[in-house]
């Protein structure tokens, strides 16, 4: 204790800390070694789940399509728990202002959560049209830089796709997670469990959204509107997350 030798090892990726810490040599066998978040911190995630809302809405994450085949994904979250996904195709919204229409509709009345909009291509109109319909909205921009750290104070990251994912792995961890509740779908289960991390000069990188594409065939898009949802906010309205 006195060497901090544990706390090193709580701060271990999956499946090395259950190895090293509690002796699970089976952990992870079916996972990849760099998986970001374990498959089994999804599914405990997922059985505590109950449908109804805990209270106010914090946040809803828009992750926004515009045509082809990915969706367009919004998420409403209310503390520790994260509502059934809102899911359109993208030839739904074709442009800012029909996706700032479902956005809109997903706001219950008499409440005001954050919205987090990822801003890369169409999401920057939305995000516009959003704030000028006095919505409370956000813009993240994946590509900034981040200055934050793990949970451990040890790692930092490549930039802020980086930390919002892995502060999405800490809030699940079992044993010093948030006890996270997730809907239980099959098809955000595997979003979730797709990116995979490498070890950087200036800290943790998470694999490109297009990379995850090439890979597994479709887009993630209901994990990341998640993460979106996830994401805390503290700049003021109309700057971008820092």
């Amino acid at each position: 204790m006195a060497s901090g030798y544990l706390a090193t090892l709580q701060g271990l990726p999956e499946p090395l800390r259950s190895q090293m810490l509690l002796g699970d040599f089976g952990a992870g066998r079916e996972d990849h070694p760099y998986q970001v978040i374990p498959t089994e911190w999804v599914l405990l995630a997922q059985a505590r789940w109950k449908p109804d809302r805990p209270g106010p809405l914090d946040s809803i994450g828009a992750d926004i399509a515009r045509g082809g085949k990915d969706k367009t994904v919004l998420t409403p979250r209310a503390g520790a728990w994260f509502g059934e996904q809102d899911t359109f195709p993208g030839k739904a919204t074709p442009d800012g202002w029909e996706a700032l229409q479902y956005i809109i509709a997903a706001v219950p009345t008499g409440e005001a959560p954050a919205i987090n909009i990822d801003v890369i291509g169409v999401g920057a109109s939305v995000y516009d049209l959003a704030v000028g319909a006095g919505l409370d909205a956000y813009a993240l921009d994946a590509r900034t830089a981040s200055d934050a750290r793990d949970k451990s104070g040890k790692l930092g990251f490549v930039n802020k796709r980086a930390e919002w994912w892995w502060k999405l792995r800490e809030s699940l961890d079992p044993l010093t997670g948030d006890d996270l509740a997730i809907p239980p779908d099959r098809e955000l289960l595997a979003d979730l469990t797709a990116p995979r991390w490498s070890p950087r000069i200036r800290g943790i990188q998470i694999e490109e959204k297009d990379d995850i594409i090439s890979r597994i065939g479709r887009s993630p898009d209901k994990g990341e509107s998640l993460v979106l949802a996830h994401a805390i906010e503290t700049a003021p309205r109309r700057t971008v997350l820092i």
